[in-house]
């Protein structure tokens, strides 16, 4: 299994923290979080690197796709802990701040390795499975390390290709020309589960890039999704009659959070 408990523990930590102030239980645990960080596996240029000699599972909702080298969505979401981790650090004064802001400015500075600037997109990884991320691309402006341009570009792409991304309001993870992710630790037929169907699951950060961009799509696509679990279930991922994983949590938390 791929080693990201460690940023996502530190993300919860920090979270708690955000609406309770215990700045001695932080002191406590900051080091044993630093030493989850230290675990993940990281290429000199800060992004989380997959070996492809010896692939491990990876994050982004597609454990089963051999993502491997430098890898998009893992290496925001250390970034994102990172920046959470430093911002904890100074506020309680205890810990290396500058540790993390170095950790953060090395994946903010090299991220862009793994931009396509034909399409406007980022990568998923750079050797197997250089594939457009839709998920990623725009996960990579909520945690806010797209530049200004990038940002507009993939607005301009998500929005020009919504009708092949979003089925009912949810959205799959290829590019309308990727039929199926070029390796898989195990069979997946095309268009279901990870290997293409539409999930509901990124809707709680793709729904904001549509809504600074177009607010009416933004709009339709959370009624949309509303109106399918209503009519199907709250299922973890669909496409056509398929559906798969009725009552599915994150489906549910992810939408609910949108319509507060």
């Amino acid at each position: 299994m791929y080693h990201l408990m460690g940023p996502f523990m530190a993300l919860m930590v920090c979270s708690y923290l955000d609406q309770y102030n215990e700045d001695n239980f932080f002191a406590e645990v900051e080091p044993k979080l630093r030493r989850g960080l230290d675990h993940v596996n990281r290429a000199e240029n800060g992004l989380v690197y997959n070996d492809p000699n010896d692939p491990q599972c990876v994050y982004g909702f597609t454990d089963i796709v051999k993502k491997t080298g430098n890898l998009l969505f893992s290496s925001l979401i250390y970034f994102d802990a990172c920046m959470h981790m430093e911002r904890l650090c100074k506020k309680y004064k205890t810990g290396n701040a500058d540790e993390y802001r170095r950790r953060a400015d090395l994946i903010r500075n090299n991220i862009s390795q793994l931009w396509d600037e034909s399409t406007g997109m980022f990568w998923a990884a750079d050797q197997d499975c250089k594939q457009i991320d839709i998920w990623g691309s725009a996960f990579a402006i909520d945690v806010g390390i797209t530049s200004e341009s990038q940002t507009k570009k993939i607005g301009d792409y998500l929005i020009s290709n919504y009708d092949q991304l979003v089925q009912r309001g949810q959205v799959r993870h290829l590019a309308p020309g990727d039929s199926h992710w070029q390796q898989l630790f195990h069979e997946c037929k095309e268009g279901t589960y990870q290997n293409g169907a539409f999930w509901s699951t990124p809707l709680a950060w793709i729904v904001p890039v549509f809504a600074k961009r177009d607010p009416k799509l933004a709009q339709k696509t959370l009624q949309d999704v509303i109106d399918d679990f209503q009519t199907n279930g709250v299922n973890e991922c669909v496409n056509g009659d398929y559906l798969k994983v009725p009552n599915y949590v994150v489906s549910a938390t992810n939408v609910y959070a949108l319509t507060r």
